[in-house]
């Protein structure tokens, strides 16, 4: 027994044909068959190129490689250029309530500015 995805697609495929008698089942499938070869020819003609659309898009994406690429070298030997350097991003408050660490941490901070005794009071 066969069993694989390839006879899974075609007796899904043939599921109907399979109940008629065998000339009339392989004359069915015969015209299955030719309707699938005519959609795939006029497919084929609608092509402005020789090759395939998916053909050429993969052309173009390894066409981006044709050139050699150099490997790079680490990180002390790269030139840092002012008027190109990057910027840290902005950090920006985040909505909603801090998480427990950092209550934690604020609370750490405000015992370090003296406000330590008025908190130990109120535990």
């Amino acid at each position: 027994m066969i069993d694989n995805n390839f006879t899974e697609s075609f007796n899904s495929w043939i599921v109907e044909a399979k109940q008629k008698p065998i000339i009339k089942m392989l004359e069915e499938i015969r015209v299955k068959v030719m309707n699938i070869l005519r959609k795939h020819e006029a497919e084929v003609k609608s092509w402005k190129n020789e090759f395939s659309p998916h053909a050429m898009h993969l052309f173009h994406d390894y066409k981006v490689y044709k050139h050699k690429i150099e490997p790079v070298r680490g990180e002390k030997f790269w030139k840092i250029e002012l008027h190109h350097a990057m910027e840290p991003p902005i950090l920006a408050k985040m909505a909603g309530r801090p998480n427990r660490r950092e209550q934690e941490r604020r609370m750490r901070l405000r015992i370090g500015r003296g406000l330590g005794q008025l908190l130990e009071k109120e535990c």
